[in-house]
């Protein structure tokens, strides 16, 4: 508690449980009987010592987006249990958003929460690398070493790269380097290619004002430029490099099998007999989705990501903490296109622990901007700057 306080003004038991909490994102899952992740083990102490009466409307939306499963029950092939585990990510999200949307803290905190936990993978990943590296090893076990209880090297670049950036935008360079040396042993081809998408936009705000004077053109640039690359993938499946040949190859096979159960979606254990009880995925989060839940459970979570998006935006013009959640959001967005980033319980449960940060701090400004505010409201509170 000591180093807390003098690091940060009016330090409580909240804070501390919120670090916890957030630096145990970054950390995985554990087996206790059953395996979660550790975060969701913390989130219940939070949740008491918060005190949450009431319901946010925002933490609804991931809950609604799972509701095509009920109607799943009663199809042809309904869940079977291997399949639950799949819509924890819903309720994470849900409970994440429901318990830190009370949770006023200052920016600087959440800051550090992340850039630590990156470290935190960063060592993880390269001390078990180190454990099991043996000579003449190929490409693919070399590669398979870089992981850690949160996943494998792939998974591991994304919130490597949302490190990146935060460490970028608070000026913290020397972390920043270490955390793109870290990238450099995930040996992901696709994290390259958006880590140095990145750092070019990263770049562009900072050297320049054109992001700051033309928001909505890049915005929609950005957005037309990712849909672009990924169609042309998806229709010129040959002459591309083998990587990107392999998943436009999956995302024809998961578009074939979309069709036959577009509006739920079907269960993962159905695709998975289908081909052969592979660990098979569509390698693009929309198509996985579609797979999943169906056009309508979709449509709902796609809502639920442009509510997030939006508010991230207009936190951005203000703060440049937010600014880089914001760039870093729509950068792991484009990537899962191209991966299954969406639907992973510690990117949902990151991605929707932000969320829930921006409303308490969008709230916290509305209640700061009323002219009248009572003391027993403000007292206790707070408000990141």
């Amino acid at each position: 508690m000591s180093v807390l306080e003098r690091c940060y003004k009016g330090v409580t038991q909240a804070h501390v449980l919120f670090a916890l909490f957030f630096l145990a994102i970054f950390y995985g899952n554990i087996y206790a009987r059953v395996t979660l992740p550790l975060a969701i083990y913390i989130l219940p102490m939070l949740a008491l010592r918060l005190k949450i009466r009431t319901i946010k409307w925002q933490a609804v939306m991931p809950a609604l987006a799972c509701l095509p499963v009920v109607f799943q029950f009663f199809g042809a092939y309904p869940p079977i249990k291997n399949d639950i585990s799949v819509y924890f990510c819903f309720f994470y999200s849900a409970v994440s958003i429901l318990v830190l949307s009370r949770c006023r803290v200052e920016e600087l905190l959440v800051q550090n929460c992340i850039l630590f936990g990156c470290i935190l993978i960063a060592f993880i990943m390269l001390a078990n690398a180190a454990l099991g590296y043996r000579e003449q090893l190929d490409f693919y076990a070399i590669k398979n070493l870089v992981a850690t209880p949160l996943g494998s090297s792939n998974y591991l670049a994304v919130f490597l790269l949302v490190g990146t950036l935060v460490a970028l935008y608070a000026r913290q360079y020397l972390c920043a380097i270490a955390l793109v040396g870290a990238f450099m042993f995930t040996f992901s081809r696709t994290g390259y290619a958006m880590l140095m998408l990145a750092v070019a936009i990263w770049l562009l705000d900072t050297r320049t004002t054109l992001l700051t004077r033309y928001p909505r053109f890049f915005a929609f640039a950005f957005i037309t430029c990712s849909l672009i690359v990924f169609l042309t993938a998806f229709f010129l499946k040959d002459g591309l490099p083998e990587s990107l040949s392999i998943r436009a190859g999956l995302w024809h096979a998961a578009v074939y099998h979309i069709a036959d159960h577009p509006l739920i979606g079907t269960p993962r254990s159905e695709y998975f007999y289908i081909f052969n009880g592979l660990a098979w995925d569509p390698h693009n989060s929309i198509l996985n989705m579609l797979l999943l839940l169906g056009v309508g459970g979709t449509a709902v979570y796609l809502f639920y990501l442009y509510c997030v998006m939006r508010l991230f935006s207009q936190l951005a013009s203000g703060s440049t903490f937010w600014r880089s959640v914001f760039i870093a959001s729509a950068v792991t967005l484009l990537w899962s296109l191209f991966e299954v980033v969406l639907l992973t319980p510690a990117y949902d449960t990151l991605l929707a622990s932000l969320f829930a940060l921006a409303i308490a701090r969008s709230s916290g400004a509305e209640l700061a901007a009323s002219p009248v505010v009572s003391e027993s409201t403000s007292v206790g509170l707070t408000v990141a700057r």
